[in-house]
């Protein structure tokens, strides 16, 4: 009688496997910081303005500024305030995201390189 063969299984080559494990790895990872976030306390938005920089445009002075959330929340129509010794102006943010950062300008006639900026209201989304 002949020898008989064994039915050959395919073989599976490593790369295959090392693909297939990285996907699974990517995939459990992925579902983790999910599960991780969805269960992090919501928290109200904690806005601080910081100032970035100033420069001069034509006649007046625009003082860029970011606002950072430090809440998990969203702030919808964020007032910022700004006031030198002689003037004051006011911006109004869109919103804010949580644990998010949003810019924008105020316009001043003299220099506002000691201006003070604050958050003077913001409402829920």
């Amino acid at each position: 009688m002949s020898p008989r063969r064994k039915s050959a299984e395919p073989i599976r080559p490593r790369l295959q496997w090392v693909t297939g494990l990285t996907g699974l790895g990517l995939v459990c990872a992925a579902a983790g910081v999910l599960a991780v976030d969805a269960f992090q306390p919501d928290t109200p938005p904690d806005l601080v303005p910081r100032r970035v920089e100033v420069r001069q445009s034509g006649a007046n002075y625009v003082l860029a500024f970011e606002v950072r959330n430090r809440g998990r929340e969203t702030a919808a129509s964020v007032r910022v305030e700004g006031r030198t010794a002689t003037s004051r102006a006011e911006a109004v943010i869109d919103y804010v995201p949580g644990m998010g950062t949003a810019y924008g300008a105020l316009v001043f006639n003299d220099d506002p390189r000691g201006a003070e900026i604050r958050i003077s209201g913001w409402s829920a989304p």
